[in-house]
């Protein structure tokens, strides 16, 4: 049985519970440590724009590097950046289910050709005159939520980069 005590406050003999009152403050004290971290988790970009939302990588030889959001939303809108380095027509490769994961709504600038490709799509792009680097940006939109939202990136005939998002509902 727990200990109750009963104290005498100005004229109110009030019942105390010392094991429950440890019970509460440590409850209480675990509360505020997860708001803390929710909180560091938001200013982070976890969720939303911050410091840890976007991640970049590339591929080995340095021929394609990929800009993507870690974190996205379900149908909110996003963008996936590529880089193609070199003056000649660059076929890039996206596979795994991303045809399935995310719907492009607009691709700048426009490829010149675009087919699909083991479950994902190939673009190929032209560069400018005396373009030595080509930017191409994805607008996509996340159809379903889900964690890891994965596909590897790659020109075509090279080593590809796997790319993961976690996308909240």
């Amino acid at each position: 049985m727990a200990q109750k005590v009963l104290q005498k406050h100005g004229d109110l003999e009030i019942d105390e519970d010392p094991g429950f009152q440890d019970v509460a403050w440590t409850a209480e004290r675990v509360g505020w440590a997860i708001m803390l971290l929710l909180l560091l988790a938001a200013v982070a970009g976890v969720f939303g724009n911050g410091p840890f939302s976007r991640a970049q990588t590339r591929t080995p030889e340095g021929g394609l590097s990929v800009d993507y959001p870690r974190f996205a939303r379900m149908e909110s809108a996003d963008e996936l950046e590529l880089r193609v380095r070199g003056d000649r027509r660059a076929t890039v490769e996206i596979d795994g289910d991303f045809s399935r994961d995310f719907l492009i709504e607009s691709i700048q600038p426009e490829p010149v050709a675009q087919r699909p490709h083991r479950g994902g799509v190939s673009l190929d792009f032209e560069p400018g005159p005396g373009q030595a680097e080509q930017r191409v940006t994805l607008h996509l939109r996340p159809r379903r939520p889900g964690f890891p939202i994965r596909a590897e990136v790659g020109l075509r005939g090279e080593p590809r980069v796997e790319i993961s998002t976690f996308v909240f509902p």
